[in-house]
């Protein structure tokens, strides 16, 4: 999960370091209000909505082996 405080560009360079290192496993980032949505994270969610992370965490694990 990549939290919605950090700057847009950190944040990308964390998406794409879990996507090299960590081929395997989801990527739910966390969006700010005035956040757009990241194409290559496996889930976008708004980060004032937590009933909402933990319904998009636990299709995110679903899926992992």
């Amino acid at each position: 999960m990549i939290g919605h405080r950090a700057p847009r560009l950190e944040r990308c360079e964390l998406i794409t370091y879990f996507r090299e290192t960590l081929h395997a496993v989801p990527i739910v980032a966390l969006l700010g209000r005035r956040d757009s949505a990241f194409s290559e994270t496996d889930f976008n969610c708004p980060a004032d909505n937590p009933p909402l992370w933990v319904k998009m965490v636990s299709q995110a694990l679903a899926g992992v082996a």
